[in-house]
């Protein structure tokens, strides 16, 4: 009897030691803080003009290179020609490549960014703000901001 107490005691033991380590585990990733960008990088070509019986398209998956520049504006530019820049005068922070479906996810700190994608040798830029900033996105602690980019400059409307 004292053999079968003996044996339960370990394995009750083991058991909470265990259950410990994997706690401890998860608080600490749980405690890391990760925040960033996250999207899907998608192209529209040709006709966009709404029609009966048409489908409205967001585009087709594009795998290119996506970049986060600290802000900056237009107008530092060389050669804008619409939203595709030939030249970006930025502070580049990070870049990655996405998968083959488009879709990218990069830790950042807390802040803003200029995000632009490669397109064809040049750079696109999704929108400007009101004061001329290109394609800026705020980052937020402790959270992933969704940016989808649709490249439309072989597009119509």
């Amino acid at each position: 009897m004292a053999r079968f107490s003996l044996k339960i005691l370990i394995g009750s033991l083991s058991f909470l030691c265990l259950i410990a380590c994997h706690t401890v585990k998860q608080a600490t990733l749980l405690t890391a803080e990760q925040q960033g960008i996250e999207g899907q990088v998608l192209e529209q070509m040709g006709n966009q003009m709404p029609s009966m019986g048409k489908p409205i398209s967001k585009g087709k998956p594009y795998a290119t290179t996506v970049y986060f520049y600290q802000p900056f504006y237009a107008n530092v530019v060389e050669e804008k020609q619409g939203n595709l820049l030939l030249k970006c005068n930025g502070i580049l922070v990070d870049s990655l490549t996405t998968n083959a479906l488009g879709f990218f996810k990069v830790n950042l700190p807390p802040g803003n960014y200029s995000v632009v994608v490669g397109y064809e040798g040049h750079f696109f830029a999704s929108h400007f703000t009101q004061f001329n900033e290109v394609a800026l996105v705020k980052v937020d602690k402790g959270v992933f901001v969704k940016n989808d980019i649709t490249i439309n400059v072989k597009a119509s409307y």
